[in-house]
């Protein structure tokens, strides 16, 4: 009951009774509870936006970083195609076979 009235904003004071003196085991601020509940709900609202603002600008700029990269890598693919097409084609014999550029044991 007191969790109940205190969640509805209530001051509540739980007193136990001993013969004819009575004892205060409890007093709990309802309203002072809400009013935190409130204010931290508040402050992890705002530290959620603002880590998602960093996750975002991080995302960002790994996503730039990336695609600066791969602008880089197309162009050194491209440069090394054009060096490759500048060579001269490579005689052959007339068979078609290539020569070996190695010997393996069982050939010698």
């Amino acid at each position: 009951m007191v969790r109940m009235w205190a969640a509805d904003g209530a001051y509540v004071i739980v007193e136990e009774a001993v013969g004819f003196e009575w004892r205060t085991l409890r007093e709990v601020n309802g309203a002072e509870q809400q009013l935190a509940a409130a204010e931290r709900s508040a402050r992890d609202e705002a530290e959620a936006a603002a880590r998602e603002a960093r996750h975002r600008a991080d995302y960002d700029r790994q996503a730039a970083a990336n695609r600066a990269a791969a602008v880089l890598a197309i162009a050194a693919e491209r440069d090394d195609l054009a060096v490759l097409m500048r060579r001269p084609p490579i005689a052959r014999q007339a068979t078609g076979q290539t020569t070996a550029r190695h010997i393996t044991g069982s050939q010698r």
